[in-house]
């Protein structure tokens, strides 16, 4: 795996969750601003959380599977993915109680 790939990956979804923040930012209908900061949140929360499922998703996985491969113990897709799912939808459905308690409901 090339690092010049993943970086091309990151850059890509980092533009892409500012592309959707404007988006969220821009929506008019909803009334109060207080919605708008709870909907970036919900999506900040999914952009940083959403990567842990996969080992390419987020730079820090890469860089434990090379560790892992380096000492002689390799981490295949599913087997990372085996772990990372469950621990993704925790964490997401942490960060969703935490906006839904913090932001109000």
């Amino acid at each position: 795996m090339s690092n010049t790939k993943t970086l091309d990956y990151g850059w890509f979804f980092l533009r892409l969750s500012i592309g959707l923040i404007h988006l969220w930012a821009g929506i008019r209908q909803f009334d109060a601003g207080h919605i708008r900061l709870q909907a970036i949140a919900a999506l900040l929360v999914g952009a940083c959380l959403g990567g842990n499922i996969t080992p390419i998703g987020a730079s820090c996985n890469v860089v434990a599977c090379g560790i892992l491969r380096r000492e002689g113990r390799p981490v295949s897709f599913w087997q990372f993915a085996r772990i990372g799912l469950p621990f993704t939808l925790a964490a997401t459905t942490a960060g969703y109680l935490f906006i839904w308690f913090a932001f109000g409901r």
